[in-house]
């Protein structure tokens, strides 16, 4: 299978093609030149000449990646100064951020980074008004900056304000404005006491949900439209296990909604559900898990913002949530409740977005 990224920032698409040397393609807006180029293409066009990439991630119109070779590069918005140099506020084609070729993997959200080395060190740079760089500090870096000196590191996430990470002993870490009872940030790595052998996690707003080697879901933070699917909608300041299912294979959320998908290939979701972004059919928040559909054949899940995406196995590509400026078509509706197939494309594989991003 070619293997695809779809990156979608404001009405911007980035994705990037295997098979042929893993260019880049985008499309729609380029305001911050975020197509790594400085024009406005309408379908999916190269996005840059460069080729060999392994992974990306945007917010707004900043874009990071790496390369296969594990080098780190960035184009677009250098607002806060992600990119380096912040005498420039717009690269159109893409530079090196570091002279390191070990980088694993990178996260953004809301104008700052962590990325992830081969090594096990977490590094951070950008915005960091409440800590949410884990250096100790509320000064924000241009350049990236080690956290700590651990290096036994193996998963990163991040939200608005806080980020967490997962060590290869299985416990799970938070830093940045996170705890939901006071006003004091945590400027380090704050261990989460009740949860052991997690695997991954995600960050929703001002909440977390983990999944454990076991299979079982985790959840803890704010819980106003029942986003942590505990059947309430009480905040819980200590970590609990989420109904009793073992068979979870991975989760996304954001904007006070969670997405899950199953080992059988179930999609599953609850929280806020406004704009339909749950997928259930209606427009109604749940707070407990809720099945989408009767299909079992869904491989991928990602939401963010008030839209989400998934892939089947068949790598066709769906959506449903928000619908402003007919992203997906004339006489879609704007609110979506039930996953649409927005592509007739059938080689998608994976997808990543942020809570801004037009899904």
């Amino acid at each position: 299978m070619k293997k695809f990224l779809l990156f979608i920032i404001l009405l911007l698409c980035i994705s990037i093609n295997a098979k042929s040397q893993n260019y880049a393609y985008g499309w729609g807006n380029n305001y911050y030149g975020q197509l790594g180029h400085g024009e406005v293409v309408e379908s999916p066009q190269q996005a840059t000449a460069y080729k060999d990439w392994a992974s990306i991630t945007v917010w707004e119109g900043t874009v990071i990646a790496i390369k296969t070779d594990g080098t780190l590069w960035g184009w677009g918005s250098n607002y806060y100064g992600l990119l380096g140099d912040t005498n420039i506020k717009v690269i159109y084609s893409p530079i090196q951020i570091s002279d390191s070729k070990n980088w694993a993997s990178v996260t953004m959200y809301d104008n700052f980074v962590l990325a992830l080395k081969k090594d096990g060190t977490i590094w951070g740079w950008g915005y960091n008004y409440y800590g949410q760089l884990g250096i100790g500090n509320e000064e924000s870096s241009e350049i990236p900056v080690q956290i700590g000196t651990d290096n036994d590191w193996s998963y990163i996430t991040c939200s608005h304000s806080y980020s967490m990470a997962i060590k290869e002993d299985g416990s799970l870490w938070v830093w940045g404005d996170y705890n939901t009872s006071s006003y004091d940030y945590l400027l380090t790595p704050t261990k989460v006491e009740g949860i052991v052998d997690c695997v991954s996690v995600s960050c929703g707003s001002q909440n977390l949900l983990a999944i454990k080697s076991d299979g079982t879901i985790w959840a803890s933070g704010k819980n106003d439209y029942g986003q942590l699917g505990d059947g309430t909608n009480i905040t819980r300041e200590n970590i609990i296990q989420i109904g009793t299912s073992n068979d979870w294979a991975s989760i996304s959320c954001a904007s006070d909604c969670s997405i899950a998908l199953k080992k059988d290939g179930s999609i599953w979701a609850w929280g806020n559900n406004c704009y339909g972004q749950l997928g259930d059919g209606t427009q109604i928040n749940k707070n407990v898990p809720v099945k989408i559909g009767n299909s079992n054949d869904w491989i991928y899940v990602k939401t963010s913002g008030y839209r989400s995406f998934a892939i089947k196995s068949d790598g066709s590509l769906w959506a449903w949530g928000e619908n402003i400026d007919n992203l997906y078509g004339e006489g879609i509706p704007m609110f979506i409740t039930s996953p649409i197939k927005i592509s007739n494309d059938s080689e998608w594989e994976t997808i990543a977005s942020t809570s801004s991003s037009i899904l």
